[in-house]
């Protein structure tokens, strides 16, 4: 009878899941020594890895929303008998905490541990303790569905993942006795502090300043300021794209092997056949003198969101570097300051012009005092070049079309919540994580996809939104010269362009009408068997999936 007794108590029913749930809020606010609470924190992934412990969690989360809405109804009755004089102010019943908000307290607590000196002496415990909490955080929030904010404090979770990237080099490297899917997790869990921590009126202030100055310089204060800055912006890409193309062709002329004794005719010869390329970034230096504010906003905007983010956004891969030193000689008025951080994403224009320009100015600097007494004098004529050319993150940035543009859509993403900029972040990480091609980490990288996402209805989804989206597809999709080690797994393709529809779905405009195109040509790359794809295309249009030729390729757009 006993076994009996038990056997029922453990069926599948609602009554065990209220039964489990209750079990789980008293051993919450039970345990409240750190060895105690150490080996729960530990457990709570294992608990989420089943479908019936999400549903155990989710009820937790219910009965804390039932706990939240049930002390505010206490809290207004008790406001309204204090105000009629049936009971006094200070006799308010106060709101309780819930078990969920113990339990992030109890994780910031052991967070803490590990990052203050002295307390955790042994560092392969703080370190084992330290990616426990950071686990357990990330479980949770990815497998309950209700949003909640308190699974640990933001300012300690980013100390958290500053000291385990100092610790085990999270840009991508695989650390010493961890594995790849390690780093894939706590690189998830900087993806949703960062998105957190975004979400502050500083930042969407920073972005709305970059706007209203390149809205400014079209001296129009009465008009729409997103549409005048998108001028400007065009404008900007023109000038920016042909200095880069000249600067390019003097430093692919400038690095060819030439002899020591060789080196001042060479670079006469140089001065003389690019005299258009010289001339074009004098001139554009010259003439673009009114973008220095733009380039403080934007400036402005990177260091506030490195801030904000308490040095997260720096651990992740090619999202923050560092302005190169320049070792050329360079002008001593007129310059900007070079700022600690460069973000390929948010590039101040005019500085990168200057530091492109400083190479014909040293052209003329020399031609003018003489190879033989000139003051700077390099090993070799490559070093004439800006250290910006050399940069991979760069280079892959001005071969796009309209970077600056692009980059307007971005802060306007950024200020109307940043719902596309998360999934850069998330799909640049991803290119760099080993783990993302193997099968274990898929559950892992589809919910933080879709908790990216969650929400994306709350958010305007305006044009430029729109448009940011569909240049991200174009990064997402394969293509013929793709290394395979760049690709994204083909798991969170489906992902993404199942949102993309849902974002495009009844839109209109060249940039729909592009990513029709780019999804076709996908469908086609990959042999026509993509069925995702083409139900993506068909919400898009509002039409019937195409049919396909003969070999599995889709029907050529008109």
């Amino acid at each position: 009878m006993e076994e009996g007794r038990a056997q029922l108590a453990m069926d599948v029913s609602n009554d065990r899941k209220e039964r489990d749930s209750r079990a789980i809020r008293w051993v919450i606010d039970s345990l409240t020594e750190d060895g105690e609470l150490e080996p729960f924190i530990f457990s709570i992934p294992g608990t989420l890895s089943s479908t019936w412990g999400k549903k155990v969690w989710e009820t937790v989360a219910e009965g804390e929303a039932s706990v939240d809405m049930l002390s505010n109804a206490d809290q207004a009755l008790a406001l309204v008998l204090s105000n009629s004089g049936q009971i006094s102010q200070h006799m308010a019943t106060p709101r309780s905490d819930g078990s969920l908000r113990n339990l992030g307290r109890a994780i910031t607590r052991l967070l803490k541990t590990c990052t203050a000196p002295g307390i955790l002496p042994a560092e392969d415990h703080r370190r084992k303790r330290a990616n426990a909490c950071v686990d357990a955080a990330l479980s949770l929030v990815l497998s309950i569905k209700r949003e909640w904010e308190w699974f640990a404090e933001s300012e300690v979770m980013a100390q958290t993942l500053l000291y385990l990237g100092d610790i085990e080099r999270i840009r991508g490297d695989v650390p010493l006795g961890s594995d790849s899917t390690t780093v894939a997790r706590r690189t998830c869990m900087s993806i949703i502090a960062v998105r957190k921590m975004l979400q502050t009126p500083a930042v969407h202030d920073a972005a709305q300043r970059i706007i209203a100055r390149l809205a400014d310089v079209r001296g129009e204060p009465e008009s729409d300021k997103d549409l005048e800055a998108a001028k400007t912006a065009e404008i900007i890409d023109r000038r920016l794209g042909d200095v880069w193309y000249s600067a390019s062709t003097l430093h692919d002329e400038l690095s060819r092997e030439v002899e020591p004794d060789k080196m001042e005719e060479r670079l006469h010869e140089i001065m003389l056949s690019n005299k258009d390329q010289i001339a074009e970034l004098e001139y554009t230096w010259n003439t673009l003198g009114w973008a220095e504010e733009v380039d403080d906003a934007v400036i402005s905007l990177v260091g506030t969101m490195v801030t904000a983010t308490g040095g997260v956004l720096n651990y992740l891969p090619h999202i923050v570097l560092r302005w190169q030193t320049d070792p050329r000689r360079i002008p001593e008025m007129g310059m900007c300051p070079i700022p600690t951080y460069l973000m390929p994403q948010l590039i101040p224009p005019r500085l990168l012009i200057q530091r492109l320009w400083v190479c014909p100015w040293l052209f003329r600097s020399i031609s003018a005092s003489g190879w033989g007494v000139s003051m700077y004098r390099p090993k070799t004529l490559g070093e004439f070049s800006a250290p910006e050319l050399r940069v991979t993150e760069l280079r892959e940035l001005m071969a796009t079309q309209m970077p600056i543009k692009t980059q307007l859509c971005r802060v306007q993403d950024l200020r109307d919540g940043g719902l596309v900029y998360f999934l850069e972040l998330f799909i640049t990480a991803i290119r760099s994580i080993k783990a993302a091609s193997q099968e274990t980490s898929r559950p892992l990288f589809i919910r933080t996809f879709q908790h990216i996402i969650a929400d994306w209805k709350a958010y305007p989804c305006a044009i430029w939104t729109q448009q940011l989206l569909v240049n991200l597809l174009r990064q997402v999709l394969p293509r013929d010269h793709d290394p395979p080690t760049d690709e994204v797994p083909g798991y969170i393709i489906d992902e993404f362009l199942s949102f993309v529809a849902k974002v495009l779905a009844e839109k209109k405009g060249p940039h729909v009408n592009e990513a029709i195109l780019m999804m076709e040509e996908y469908i086609n790359f990959c042999g026509g068997a993509q069925e995702i794809a083409r139900m993506a295309i068909s919400t898009i249009s509002n039409l019937d999936p195409p049919d396909p030729l003969p070999g599995g390729l889709l029907t050529p757009p008109v």
